[in-house]
């Protein structure tokens, strides 16, 4: 049998991707939400067929980096994600790095996992440059002094702008958006403006991901950075401040490239929030369906900036589901949010979930649990409201604490204690928060139409993208809830009929794939 021959080329540049470690993430799961059957989260996300194989979507920043570098006429491998690819392979891609890793630390959420990954590369090569970028080097600057450059905030100047200057082995002392370390001291330098124009960028390059973006069948993509709110509890304007947008005929033609080179139909918008400017995303909307692109597709909302007829809009041109920040039902609790609504509004909210079931579109309200002014009642209120307004799915989280947001500037009003997800507030303390969830979870899910999914938007697309169909996978999530409803109310060991029949139908569901999803999706 002839041997195959071993590929010696090196590249001059290796884009790593890396999410979070699968028994971290149950870990985490666990954690979080006490009590409720492991499978509560990971169930057809971290399982798809019921395996051990990390679920690990294609990542939007690695292809945006790949397009940059090649344009500046650079050769580059990439690893979409870490901790599932095969080490041997992955040292070897590391090993024939000429320059530098860059490492993207975005879905890293332990400062472990963040020097794992710059161990391993230190250690397969100990003469390349490692460069760090993402959230991951904000939320834990211990984590930084392992690399050799941190990128902050928008990188793609600053990679465009260091590539010529790390393969002439130059200066980086002068690069904007970057720290480096002088023996232990790190060195930051000023922080670079976001870029004004979107559409100057390079279009995502996904050939070297190419095979993962066949096995996933759908893709990310977005069309706007930022956000107009500016939620307490959140970080979005501290880096990307104001709303920035994609020229609509540049979106389009990312579009109809992707369907040129891979098929793909299915789309993920990962915009913060796709209605920052009704205007923007009615002429989107109506780009897609001019161009005739015929994609599915589902995105991110807030509550305050949709209406019954832009939704009907985005239905029209493939939108099968929307993700809503609403996080809580009670007026005292979005006050201190700073994203107060009037009943009138919420009324309206209201009306369009219904009439997303009406018309086969999915509607999944995210809901925060414990912030400052939470108690019993404003709870029992937000379950209130979504038994009456009936989405398809919403996601429950606890409060997180994280330093630099406005409610973290604001702990002395709310006697605020505590960081993370552990804290205790003049309403509430965090280690109540168990058995409230398990009694939310309880109320809204057990013998209703309601059924908890976290990112229930792009858990569709992605299925759909496999040739399930929208009421396929609607089922689906109502088997998972019953039996996570029957596990937290056992009151004695036997399983019921129901419970066996919603487990025979997970399993059903995901190991027959229709034979033509594979023909669709090409």
């Amino acid at each position: 049998m002839q041997k195959m021959k071993k590929n010696n080329k090196k590249c001059d540049f290796l884009i790593l991707g890396a999410q979070e470690p699968i028994q971290s993430r149950l870990t985490d799961n666990s954690n979080v939400f006490r009590g409720i059957p492991p499978y509560f989260m990971p169930y057809g996300r971290d399982f798809i067929r019921i395996s051990q194989k990390a679920y690990s979507f294609p990542a939007y920043a690695i292809p945006i980096l790949a397009g940059i570098l090649r344009k500046l006429h650079f050769s580059v491998s990439c690893i979409n994600d870490f901790y599932s690819d095969n080490p041997a392979a992955a040292r070897e891609k590391i090993k024939k790095t000429r320059y530098a890793v860059f490492i993207s630390t975005t879905f890293l959420t332990k400062k472990r996992s963040i020097t794992d990954v710059a161990k391993f590369v230190r250690d397969a090569n100990p003469a390349v440059k490692i460069v760090m970028g993402g959230a991951g080097i904000v939320n834990f600057p211990g984590a930084r002094r392992f690399a050799d450059i941190n990128i902050f905030y928008e990188g793609e100047d600053t990679v465009a702008e260091l590539a010529p200057l790390l393969s002439g082995r130059r200066a980086i002392s002068r690069v904007k958006g970057i720290s480096y370390f002088n023996g232990t001291k790190e060195i930051s330098m000023p922080r670079r403006d976001c870029i004004k124009d979107l559409g100057r960028l390079t279009l995502p390059d996904w050939r070297t991901l190419s095979r993962k973006v066949r096995e996933e069948k759908y893709l990310p993509i977005e069309s706007s950075r930022g956000c107009i709110g500016n939620c307490s509890f959140c970080l979005e304007t501290k880096y990307w401040p104001g709303v920035r947008f994609y020229p609509v005929d540049r979106v389009i033609r990312e579009i109809k490239e992707n369907i040129k080179r891979f098929g793909i139909r299915f789309y993920y918008f990962q915009d913060s929030n796709i209605s920052n400017s009704r205007a923007y995303l009615t002429r989107l909307i109506e780009a897609i369906r001019d161009e005739q692109l015929k994609i599915t597709w589902s995105c991110e909302s807030r509550i305050d900036t949709v209406t019954e007829e832009l939704v009907a809009k985005m239905r029209n041109s493939g939108c099968r589901a929307i993700t809503f920040g609403m996080e809580s039902a009670d007026e005292r609790v979005l006050r201190n949010m700073n994203k107060p609504m009037t009943d009138k509004k919420m009324k309206s909210f209201s009306s369009i979930v219904r009439s997303m079931r009406r018309e086969g579109m999915l509607a999944n309200i995210n809901v925060i649990v414990g912030f400052p002014g939470e108690d019993k009642k404003s709870i029992e209120k937000t379950i209130q409201f979504l038994l009456e307004t009936e989405p398809i799915t919403y996601s429950m989280s606890k409060f997180f604490l994280e330093k630099g947001t406005g409610i973290w500037k604001a702990r002395k009003k709310f006697s605020l204690k505590g960081s993370m997800y552990k804290w205790t507030h003049t309403t509430m303390k965090s280690g109540e928060l168990d058995g409230l969830l398990r009694h939310m979870f309880l109320s809204v899910s057990r013998g209703s139409r309601i059924y908890h999914w976290p990112s229930a938007s792009v858990d569709l697309i992605r299925h759909m993208g496999k040739g399930k169909s929208f009421s396929g996978f609607v089922k689906y999530l109502k088997s998972v809830n019953h039996i996570c409803a029957e596990d937290l109310d056992r009151k004695k060991n036997e399983y019921s009929r129901r419970y066996n029949d919603s487990m025979r139908d997970i399993t059903d569901y995901l190991t027959r794939w229709p034979r033509n999803a594979m023909k669709r999706s090409m």
